[in-house]
């Protein structure tokens, strides 16, 4: 079974196994995608431990990505099988004839907070250099991973560009379907957003699982797949650390290319990440800026001295 529609003139396509995007300019989908992180806890976490997050819809920065409002759920045989498996087609079919309205607007609002117990977002960026990116996901104090997903052990669609538009309205479900309106849900924003660049993956559930939903309290109930995905080191291309990952007075320039680095503020977490970069010789670079407005990276190597004291090389 394959479906395709068109929205806001790009193809969303369902071949009865997958899902898939075809912007209305031809594009090259990556294999090298970009993703940015704060100088925070989880985000050592998830790199020390090497895994990704597949976010659910009410986690995301955006209150209105994958909004549920996009979809009209206008077909009755779709809105019965949501509730097929929550109470009986007598009752169903009693709702329908007395209050058809509500019933619409109860399946739109659950719909996202079912579906995505079956699916994750893992949102990248095309451009590591953007300086907007790196003030709203660490205020430059954070580190960029440098992915090829095509290493990544897990199942997933994607990536897929993101369709910005300036105006959007509800799609009817009569008319794309379910599957399609999954798709589109996921892929749609305000065109606000668009300097992000934004690659999307929709990561699927483990088979015979579905993940936690930290919304509403009944599915959080459930528990379910931690929504993390462990992937290998080669799926690392390289690290690039932001212009403020070092405090000021934590650097000492010996000469143009050699830099001593003796940790003082959130020593702990900063010793961790570079002994990571060094331990797995991973290409790294450090945040430079340029100009008023642009950041380049610089190439460099790291060395281990002790506990708080580093050595950084430039290549």
């Amino acid at each position: 079974m394959r479906i395709e529609r068109e929205i806001y003139n790009w193809k969303y396509i369902f071949d009865g196994t997958g899902f898939d995007i075809i912007p209305n300019e031809e594009t090259d989908k990556p294999e090298i995608l970009y993703k940015l992180y704060g100088l925070n806890q989880y985000s050592f976490d998830s790199l020390i431990n090497q895994y990704i997050y597949a976010t659910h819809p009410s986690q995301l920065n955006d209150i209105f990505d994958c909004n549920e409002e996009l979809l009209d759920f206008d077909d009755i045989e779709a809105i019965k099988v949501f509730l097929g498996d929550s109470m009986p087609e007598s009752e169903i079919n009693k709702l329908i004839k007395e209050d058809f309205e509500s019933l619409k607007t109860f399946v739109q609002r659950n719909f996202r907070e079912k579906i995505y117990r079956k699916w994750g977002v893992f949102s990248m960026t095309g451009n590591p250099n953007n300086v907007l990116m790196w003030s709203y996901y660490g205020n430059h104090n954070g580190f960029c991973i440098e992915f090829d997903i095509s290493k990544f052990p897990f199942k997933y669609y994607g990536p897929f560009p993101i369709n910005y538009q300036p105006q959007i309205e509800a799609l009817s479900i009569k008319t794309i379907g379910v599957q399609i309106g999954v798709l589109v849900q996921s892929n749609i924003k305000d065109v606000i957003w668009k300097h992000e660049n934004e690659w999307r993956l929709m990561i699927a559930a483990p088979d015979g699982k579905d993940m936690f939903s930290p919304n509403f309290k009944i599915l959080k109930g459930l528990g379910g797949h931690n929504r993390k995905f462990n992937y290998p080191i080669e799926a690392i291309k390289s690290i690039a650390l932001g212009n403020r990952f070092f405090d000021p007075d934590e650097i000492h320039e010996i000469d143009n290319m050699t830099l001593e680095i003796n940790l003082k503020v959130n020593f702990e977490q900063k010793s961790i990440m570079l002994d990571y970069l060094a331990t797995n010789n991973i290409k790294t670079h450090i945040g430079l800026r340029t100009g008023f407005t642009e950041i380049k990276f610089r190439t460099s190597t790291i060395e281990r001295i002790n506990y708080k004291k580093y050595k950084i090389n430039a290549c």
